[in-house]
Formats: structure tokens, C-alpha cells, sequence
């Protein structure tokens, strides 16, 4: 029994693999058929490009492997440095430390031929000494006249 369906009569009609040759105007058997659209083709055209960026793309990775590589060694010799620094710098603030101990001072000091004094003199500034490099007033510019204050000697 044929049951009238309108795309077998539109497939029917089409040249190729699809038209069913067991039976002349007989219904179509599609059981088993692939209905997807057929794959195109892939020429050598399309896999060269592919190909070199997928080349290009593992070098960059390659490289910035290598890189990282580098930054780690450059870090692990600035922690080794670090590292050396501060034990030089530990060992130089023990140094500094045996240096300020008033015994062995004063035992360095005997050694080197260095004795407590006998006396001790004390310069005494006079009371009206400008310091060294006090500013002087400039002689060119003009001054006001001192206030005069009651009970002091010009």
C-alpha cells in the first residue's frame, strides 16, 4: 500500500544517490541514508595556514617558557644575594657592637699606645662670640636706627 507523500515525489524527482533504482516510481527508502549536508573538501590551501599558525603559536609558548625560566634563575640569584647581604650586614652590627664595649676600648686603646690624660682643659667662649658663620649685614643697604630703650647705653 503506497501512501501518497509529497517529498517522495520531490525526492524522487532529484538525479543522484537518493532516487531508489529497485523500484521505478516506488517509494523512496530512506533507512540507513545520511541526511547531513556532505563534508567539503579540505584543501592545502586551508592546512598550510593552519599548520604555520599552530607552529608559530607553540614557538611563542616555547619562548615564553624559556623566559620564565630565565626570571626564576634571576630571582633565585637575587635571594642568594639578599641572603648574603644580610648575614654581612648581622656580622657588621656584631662588629660595631664589640667596638662600642668600654672594655675591649679600652683594651684596643692600650694596645695601640693611647692613655687616660693627666688633666683636662675647658676652653671657655667669651660670652659675645658670634658663631663662625654668622650672617654679616650687608653694608649697602640702609638700616632703621636701633629702638631706644630706656635705661640702656647707646
Amino acid at each position: 500500500m503506497n501512501i501518497p507523500n509529497p517529498l517522495n515525489s520531490w525526492l524522487r524527482d532529484l538525479p543522484g544517490p537518493y532516487h531508489d533504482d529497485r523500484e521505478p516510481g516506488g517509494p523512496l527508502d530512506l533507512i540507513g541514508l545520511d541526511m547531513a549536508p556532505s563534508r567539503r573538501e579540505i584543501d592545502s590551501q586551508t592546512w598550510l595556514p593552519a599548520i604555520a599558525a599552530v607552529v608559530v603559536a607553540s614557538l611563542l609558548l616555547a619562548g615564553l617558557r624559556m623566559h620564565i625560566v630565565r626570571l626564576r634563575y634571576a630571582v633565585a640569584e637575587g635571594v642568594t644575594v639578599e641572603q648574603e647581604l644580610l648575614a654581612e650586614k648581622r656580622d657588621m652590627t656584631v662588629d660595631l657592637l664589640r667596638l662600642r664595649e668600654p672594655k675591649l676600648l679600652s683594651v684596643q686603646a692600650a694596645a695601640l699606645g693611647f692613655y687616660a690624660p693627666e688633666r683636662v682643659i675647658n676652653f671657655h667662649a667669651p660670652a659675645e662670640s658670634k658663631p663662625p658663620f654668622a650672617a654679616q649685614p650687608d653694608p649697602h643697604v640702609a638700616s632703621a636706627p636701633a629702638p631706644v630703650v630706656a635705661g640702656s647705653r647707646p
